[in-house]
């Protein structure tokens, strides 16, 4: 995402490919309603492209300067126009738990958030 970004794209979208362990009726839908809205609305944005993506800085100075109280931020990171790219991710199945996130990229690579300090009783 960072070679796009540095190639000139301002937005680098994580586009996912197939998507392991989740409900069949939940992607149906997804896909659906993603499409739907981009045909209604007048903004191009990405199908299939998740939450997860780069955002250079202008494009956030860009974002907060939106007097928006209900933002939907994957249209309005499409409505202000910047030269976006796309960057292929292949996610795993979710691992479970609170605390575990989880994010594979072209690899097997899984990322957990930091352990917190045990307590101890006194």
């Amino acid at each position: 995402m960072v070679a796009k970004w540095e190639a000139g794209f301002k937005v680098v979208y994580g586009v996912r490919g197939k998507r392991k362990g989740e409900n069949p009726i939940k992607l149906v839908t997804a896909k659906i309603f993603y499409r739907l809205i981009r045909w209604i609305g007048d903004t191009d944005m990405p199908l299939d492209a998740g939450d997860f993506r780069l955002l250079d800085r202008k494009v956030v100075a860009t974002l907060r300067s939106i007097r928006e109280e209900n933002r939907y931020i994957r249209g309005l990171v499409s409505w202000a126009g910047f030269p976006a790219g796309r960057r292929p991710l292949h996610p795993g199945p979710p691992l479970r738990g609170p605390d575990e996130v989880h994010a594979e990229e072209d690899g097997p690579v899984r990322l957990r958030r930091p352990p917190q300090a045990s307590r101890t009783s006194r």
